[in-house]
């Protein structure tokens, strides 16, 4: 009998999430940036825009995980996959465009903004996200993950310094700090081609034209609806409050969230490496699902406690110096870190939490190509948006039904896992 393969779990999710912490370090100097430097509207109204960009880009993850599959099962079909696939990516950039500029004046109107610039530019950061989930896809199809976290590092790092030049050389503003975010996402880019044309070029070959790209789609298809509700689930309460609430609270709401997402970012590069790991089904990807679910934990509980204990600290390391001329007239008097503040951001941590587990969950579910959570998670994404819009009177409110919802989602992906293992 053949001896398994050692997964390599522990190696490959200690580099990602390496990548992934010195990738944070520079997020959290770009929203140090941009939470100094940016009028408390303007960067409520940029961490909304980036909230519903999240929400677009999260189910493309679908065809990352598409692809990386693929990729895995048939690494000579490379250069196939990378040419057709860009081509009919293309196509959909330019349709999300045309809808976009169809649809500006409700848009503009949702997010309460006049900046009609908005609507390029996300346009353009949609296009790219999409050639980025291809590229990472071939990456992490041939377990490249020195490559994939290049690409996390130039990401955030450079998103920082683009910010921090055009804010200072040219003035504060939302769109501003969107276009350093095209441009680290440009760059970004560049280091997925150059990683492609250097560790997997030997192995391309095939023409386009006689891929069958079917197969790929059908999968992301089957995905998206999961990782759709997943998104809502992560990323939707930066535009709700924007829309539901004053510019000058989301602002400072979105400040409260900026910071929450540390204790769901840290764990997730767990469940990144393990998902090339567990395509295929057997002991061997349950005994890795264990050990991924079990390193997640860990790492939460102590992420959460470090930053139940340290939310003030953080908070003041992050925003608590900002020059009180940007600020609105009402904003001046008092100070920027208040209790309020602080405990809408040890709540959001909270409420973020269960959907580390139930993100690890999901990507074992869609690498055994299940798709039996996208029922459960559509339903309290729903569920979510709707509660939200019948009831939001204050943003406690709005963060007890996410925490609820989420720790629901998290409980129902768990019992349908017990489930499947005792029929098998």
């Amino acid at each position: 009998m053949t001896p398994t393969p050692p997964d390599r779990l522990e190696r490959h999710a200690l580099l990602m999430l390496i990548a992934s912490l010195s990738g944070h370090v520079g997020n959290y100097v770009f929203h140090s940036l941009t939470g100094r430097l940016l009028p408390l509207a303007d960067y409520g109204l940029m961490i909304a825009v980036l909230g519903a960009l999240q929400i677009l880009h999260l189910p493309l993850t679908a065809l990352n995980m598409a692809v990386a599959q693929h990729t895995a099962a048939h690494p000579k079909a490379s250069r196939a996959l990378l040419a057709k696939g860009s081509r009919l990516l293309l196509i959909l950039s330019l349709l999300v465009s045309l809808i976009l500029w169809m649809a500006q004046v409700p848009l503009l109107t949702f997010f309460s903004s006049d900046r009609s610039i908005l609507l390029p530019l996300a346009a353009i950061l949609i296009a790219l996200s999409l050639f980025l989930t291809l590229t990472g896809g071939l990456l992490q199809g041939h377990q490249k993950f020195r490559w994939l976290a290049a690409r996390s590092l130039s990401l955030f790092l450079l998103r920082a310094l683009f910010c921090l030049v055009l804010l200072l050389a040219i003035y504060p503003a939302a769109e501003l700090a969107l276009l350093a975010h095209l441009l680290a996402m440009l760059a970004t880019l560049a280091v997925s081609l150059t990683g492609i044309r250097h560790c997997i070029a030997e192995k391309f070959s095939g023409h386009a034209s006689r891929l069958d790209l079917m197969p790929v789609g059908l999968q992301t298809l089957k995905a998206l609806p999961a990782l759709a509700g997943f998104a809502v689930l992560m990323s939707a309460d930066v535009v709700l409050v924007r829309r539901y609430f004053s510019p000058e609270t989301s602002g400072r709401f979105a400040q409260a969230a900026v910071l929450a997402r540390m204790v769901l970012w840290l764990p997730l590069p767990i469940a990144s490496a393990m998902y090339p790991k567990v395509i295929t089904p057997g002991t061997a990807a349950r005994h890795t699902l264990r050990k991924a679910a079990a390193y997640t934990g860990a790492l939460l509980l102590l992420t959460l406690a470090g930053f139940w204990l340290t939310a003030p600290l953080l908070l003041n390391l992050l925003y608590g110096t900002a020059n009180p001329e940007i600020l609105s007239p009402e904003l001046v008097s008092h100070k920027l870190i208040s209790p309020e503040l602080v405990s809408w951001t040890r709540h959001m941590a909270l409420a973020m939490a269960p959907l580390a587990f139930t993100h690890v969950l999901l990507q074992y579910d869609l690498a055994q190509k299940r798709f039996a959570t996208s029922g459960v998670l559509l339903l309290m994404a729903f569920g979510y948006l709707a509660a939200v819009a019948l009831h939001h009177p204050t943003i406690e409110s709005l963060i007890k039904i996410l925490l609820l919802t989420n720790s629901i989602s998290a409980i129902a992906l768990s019992s349908h896992m017990m489930m499947k293992k005792s029929q098998t």
